[in-house]
């Protein structure tokens, strides 16, 4: 519902008239979703909305927790503004605001235009609301066929006359309005016992039931304030605290649309260095490139690579608008091997301020705080920022830009979110994690208690603990559920914040039975054979990984793991959702060294979600081993072989397959190896009814026995032996025809069981 969305519109509404001088007179919501107490807001702080989606009427995200539906199959069906009832917004009713039917360009019929026009021909007076959005890759060939449309029209009915125009325009045309005066707007703060007060005045009614009016203080909160009506024009605000105010914004339109702003700085606005600012940067060393990238603060940085002798260092002058207390921050682009030892000096004139070293990981693309300066003058300051020396020689240094702001505060704790799901955690089982609490205040803030509402949750750290001027915590936290089944405990957390003294984290995680993951990250049970290379693709994790196909001998990817608990497994691959992955390639699983399994899989099926390969029985403390193998079978075009994460499900205690079971094989059963023909490597299948002693082997054209694949017992079920020509120690095979034989003795007595298949190998 709307009024549950309501604060974020508030924000959006303050935070756009604050920081970027703007305030909505028109206003079209995206998905076209309305309810009565969103057009009745619209209706009290804009004129004009274009919502009007006639006929449409569909429930959308019918999988969320909750259903939202776009119903406007009982609006005006006619381009003429109307009067929205304020018990029904599709229908006209005595609302003060207008609402408008709208269509999107790429959907409007010719049919729909000449209707428009016959009408505007009988004399009636429309507007239509035709819209887009200028990131869409059609966006510019939807409004040419929308001009043709319109243009094809007029042809047919000459007298009406048309124009393009904004929103706001093309109303107070339909209105005939002939006041385009914005009104005058006074504004005078009176200050209280440290608060303050707005007295407002307007030469002329306005549309809003109120002006509004919001602020923004030093913790970068936007509130709108509340006004009581003292005159026919004129109001007072609700008070705030003047000692953080940093903003104050004001917004009145008139009854005709006329829009007026007013805003008052109590702090400067932040101001920013990008690297294209010439005059304030000063190379000191180092070859310096500009690099276009969309990602970056203003779309480029600056780019050096650090030599071992010269290093690479730059100068910036950051501005001061006035004096005060400011906080300088740095931000370097996202670029590999970038260095990871910066050296960065800050004085005013031939005073030294401050010298901070940055080292270790260096969180790129992010604000990164140097230090806190109080100026008694306008005078710049600068940041001289360097690397150099061996360990750094070859690395990368990436300036994008630097940030001086007056939001200066003592404490403030800030946790990047509020909501931690852990998704699967293994029941009775302990999974620790951390949550980053981070002090953006200069003086220390003191964690004073964290209590904990739930019993899977544990604080895994010593309370009170105190956290420095502009500094990150990782709190250690771990939850041990008792049974299965979703749960959610709350954490609160009490600091010496004087705004927030207590806040909450919300931790929700899914118990269930035993399972283990493994990424493509974990080097000591991941493995590759071939050239393999990062995908900007992800499934799971940081990275996921691809092969390009046809490599000799073919690209291989192997998971291992010991698992710790006897049962039945599903093994589970899941892939970054694709199109262009491998349509055959082919999956072997093994317990122990012992192939167990094969499946060939198209890497595109649902991509993007676990996917079950096989179920197995595996006992405690066995290697379990998942092997992704170019097999040489892919059909799609441009295509690669992918490698993301493992997972093994436990789903029983006991083997899914026991002797006597419905699952398990009727007969023996030796199958034709695949691929066949083969280079380099193979799979041979086959089946036991019953437990057997099991002899596999290979031989050549001549009959001599070439290698023994397997030679033990095996209880009943399918398996599947891998033969890798390559693989045979100095021997090396020819190509040609190879035979290969199972020998099966029942245990327990009972008829022995040959069979022999021929294959072929060529290299």
């Amino acid at each position: 519902t709307f009024n549950e969305c309501r604060p974020d519109f508030n924000h959006t509404l303050a935070q756009n008239l604050i920081d970027e001088n703007l305030f909505p007179v028109s206003f079209r919501s995206g998905w076209h979703f309305m309810d009565n107490d969103w057009q009745n807001y619209m209706n009290q702080i804009l004129p004009y909305n274009l919502d009007n989606d006639y006929p449409s009427k569909k429930l959308i995200d019918t999988t969320g927790e909750r259903d939202n539906v776009i119903d406007w199959s009982q609006a005006p069906s006619t381009w003429v503004p109307y009067h929205p009832s304020p018990d029904n917004y599709q229908i006209p009713g005595n609302s003060n605001g207008w609402n408008v039917r709208s269509k999107h360009i790429g959907s409007v019929q010719q049919s729909e235009i000449d209707s428009i026009f016959a009408r505007a021909n009988r004399g009636i007076d429309q507007v239509a609301c035709l819209w887009g959005h200028l990131p869409e890759t059609d966006f510019l060939t939807n409004l040419k066929r929308v001009d043709s449309l319109i243009h094809k029209s007029a042809a047919k009915f000459p007298n009406p006359k048309f124009r393009y125009c904004t929103a706001t325009e093309a109303m107070q045309r339909w209105l005939k309005v002939t006041d385009n005066k914005a009104p005058l707007l006074q504004v005078t703060g009176r200050e209280q016992n440290g608060k303050i007060y707005y007295d407002i005045t307007t030469d002329e009614a306005i549309f809003q039931k109120q002006p509004f009016v919001a602020v923004k203080d030093i913790y970068e909160r936007y509130t709108i304030l509340n006004c009581q009506k003292t005159g026919d024009n004129s109001w007072q605000s609700e008070s705030t605290d003047k000692a953080i105010l940093a903003k104050a914004g004001f917004a009145v339109t008139d009854t005709s649309g006329n829009l007026t702003k007013k805003l008052i700085n109590y702090l400067p606005n932040d101001a920013f260095v990008d690297n294209d600012a010439s005059a304030s940067i000063t190379v000191n060393s180092g070859t310096w490139t500009k690099i276009t990238d969309h990602s970056c603060f203003d779309i480029s940085y600056l780019k050096s690579t650090v030599d071992a002798s010269a290093g690479a260092s730059l100068s910036v002058k950051a501005p001061i608008a006035q004096a005060g207390k400011y906080n300088l921050f740095v931000q370097f682009a996202k670029v590999d091997n970038h260095a990871d030892s910066l050296f960065v000096l800050i004085s005013k004139g031939s005073n030294l301020i401050d010298t901070v070293i940055l080292k270790g990981k260096i969180d790129l693309r992010s604000w990164i705080y140097l230090t806190t300066i109080t100026s008694n003058d306008t005078t710049p300051v600068d940041v001289k920022i360097s690397t150099g020396g061996k360990t750094e020689s070859g690395k990368i240094v990436a300036f994008d830009a630097l940030k001086v702001s007056p939001l200066v505060r003592d404490k403030e704790i800030f946790i990047r979110t509020d909501f931690a799901d852990l998704g699967d955690v293994i029941v009775e089982k302990e999974t620790n994690f951390t949550v980053d609490i981070t002090n953006k205040g200069t003086d220390p803030l003191q964690v004073t208690s964290i209590s904990v509402s739930g019993n899977n949750t544990k604080v895994n750290a010593l309370v009170p603990f105190t956290i420095g001027s502009l500094q990150t915590y990782s709190l250690p936290l771990k939850v041990t559920p008792g049974k299965l089944g979703l749960f959610t405990d709350t954490l609160f957390v009490a600091s010496s914040d004087p705004v927030k003294p207590v806040i909450k984290v919300i931790v929700k995680a899914n118990s269930v039975n035993y399972f283990t993951i493994i990424d493509n990250d974990e080097t000591a049970n991941y493995k590759e054979s071939g050239t393999w290379n990062f995908s900007n693709a992800k499934a799971f994790g940081n990275t996921s990984r691809y092969a390009s196909l046809g490599q000799k001998p073919g690209a291989r990817a192997v998971f291992t793991k010991l698992i710790e608990k006897t049962g039945t497994y599903d093994v589970m691959q899941i892939l970054p959702e694709t199109v262009n992955a491998s349509s055959h390639v082919l999956y072997i699983f093994s317990i122990n060294n012992l192939v167990k399994d094969s499946v060939y899989i198209d890497q595109n099926m649902n991509s993007g979600s676990w996917v079950k390969l096989t179920t197995r029985y595996i006992q405690s403390g066995a290697e379990a081993k998942l092997e992704i193998v170019d097999n040489g079978g892919n059909t799609v075009s441009g295509a690669v072989l992918r490698s993301d994460a493992v997972r093994f499900n436990f789903i029983s205690a006991t083997g899914i397959a026991e002797e006597g079971s419905s699952l398990l094989p009727k007969e023996y059963a030796l199958h034709q190896n695949y691929p066949n023909p083969f280079n380099p490597s193979t799979v041979i299948a086959y089946s036991l009814p019953r437990t057997s002693e099991v002899t596999v082997k290979i031989y050549d054209i001549l009959g001599h026995e070439v290698t023994t694949l397997f030679n033990g017992m095996q209880s009943a079920g399918k398996y599947s032996l891998r033969f890798d020509a390559q693989q045979m120690g100095s021997r090396l095979l020819s190509s040609g025809v190879y035979f290969y034989n199972l020998k099966a003795v029942p245990a327990g007595g009972g008829e022995t069981f040959f069979s022999t298949l021929k294959m072929m190998y060529i290299k």
